[in-house]
């Protein structure tokens, strides 16, 4: 499996019960199109569980700042190690490049870029990249694990 060719990731909202607050149904999400194509979607899998801890005000004790954390990704050839941390106490959180083997076709040594945590549901967007990584999209139905509210929505097949 290569993890760097996690691109196409898109799914239809089919059913919402409850309020959330990133999408509507009948809506298509695609997460090119919403970062505006500039964001690695393994990475941001990645960095879940870390804007998670952040988020619910933790903090991981072997880092000497309580708002960064380091971590590398998995990448194939490429590998960028960058420092995950919050601003305006976790409000907005940022990726900063601080070593790359390789070249990333998304991010650059040295570069810092915002996580777009307000544009979608890391949840739903985390269920459904297991699925796209598999290349299981046909028909697959995911739901979001929050435990307020419960979006369902299909896995769509790659635009190629």
């Amino acid at each position: 499996m290569k993890i760097c060719n996690f691109t196409q990731i898109r799914y239809k909202i089919e059913a919402i019960a409850g309020l959330c607050p990133y999408h509507k149904e009948k809506e298509i999400f695609d997460f090119a199109k919403s970062t505006d194509g500039k964001q690695c979607p393994a990475f941001l899998h990645l960095l879940y569980p870390y804007l998670f801890t952040f988020k619910n005000n933790g903090w991981f004790k072997w880092m000497r700042e309580k708002n960064k954390v380091v971590i590398t990704c998995p990448g194939d050839e490429n590998k960028c190690t960058a420092e995950i941390f919050y601003k305006n106490n976790p409000k907005r959180f940022f990726i900063n490049i601080i070593e790359m083997s390789g070249k990333c076709r998304f991010y650059q040594k040295d570069s810092v870029y915002e996580i777009p945590v307000d544009k979608f549901c890391f949840k739903l967007f985390c269920s459904a990249i297991q699925y796209n990584s598999l290349k299981l999209n046909n028909n697959i139905t995911i739901t979001c694990p929050d435990q307020k509210n419960t979006v369902k929505a299909r896995i769509l097949p790659d635009e190629n």
